[in-house]
């Protein structure tokens, strides 16, 4: 990846913990780019875990998402390469997801990072267990691939946002890693950070003094503008 802009953290058991990313106004294109992305091919990250580091073959049954996206460094076709690295992708579901609602929320990351001083943003899987018939709590997900890779049952985003000199905004975001609908709003998956860090096991942006923190969530300005402009989409 490209190293100098994102930090990776990663667990043997379930793979990425998180990457966190800065995608700055200056290094982000001004318009979406087609051309970057057939190009580059995916490789093994020989700077994380090389002895760990799992086949493509492993991710074949799932549309793998960038933790990292390959949207935020189309400037060069070399920086779009450094995120084509098997540590950087995560098992998510295709249609519904990856190409509908979550490449929608990395579209409103670059939308705000382009609005902003500076943005960062902290990206990974989550594994949060779900309610059975029978009342009790299971934790429970799919792994494939002779790897035996986990495949997440949820994905959180959560940026930080430098609106105004010293202004800082928090937006939370966690979306279930199956087909959603894509006429849902964005801030409807909006969640309190600490649960996120409570499923995650990690606290994020924690240097950030809280009470420098003048929103958290909702439907800011450029939320609303940014929805606004969405087609609908039938269902």
């Amino acid at each position: 990846m490209n190293k100098a802009r994102n930090a990776l953290r990663y667990g043997l058991s379930v793979g990425i913990d998180f990457v966190s990313g800065v995608p700055s106004p200056d290094a982000l294109p001004q318009t979406q780019r087609s051309d970057s992305l057939s190009d580059a091919n995916f490789g093994s990250d020989t700077a994380h875990m090389m002895k760990h580091n799992f086949p493509s073959t492993d991710h074949i049954r799932s549309y793998s998402s960038f933790s990292s996206p390959a949207g935020n460094n189309r400037l060069s076709q070399e920086l779009v390469q450094k995120t084509f690295v098997l540590s950087n992708i995560s098992p998510q579901v295709g249609r519904g997801f990856n190409r509908g609602i979550w490449n929608r929320l990395e579209q409103y990351v670059r939308y705000r990072a382009r609005k902003s001083i500076n943005t960062w943003v902290c990206t990974g899987p989550l594994f949060l267990p779900y309610n059975e018939s029978n009342g009790k709590k299971y934790d429970k997900y799919e792994v494939i691939g002779g790897n035996d890779v986990a495949v997440p049952t949820h994905f959180f985003k959560v940026l930080l946002v430098e609106s105004a000199p010293n202004v800082f905004e928090l937006e939370c975001y966690v979306i279930q890693n199956k087909p959603m609908d894509d006429n849902i709003p964005l801030h409807a998956f909006q969640v309190l950070l600490n649960s996120i860090e409570r499923a995650a096991g990690f606290l994020i942006f924690e240097k950030i003094p809280r009470n420098e923190i003048q929103k958290i969530n909702g439907l800011n300005p450029y939320l609303q503008k940014f929805l606004s402009n969405q087609p609908k989409h039938a269902k």
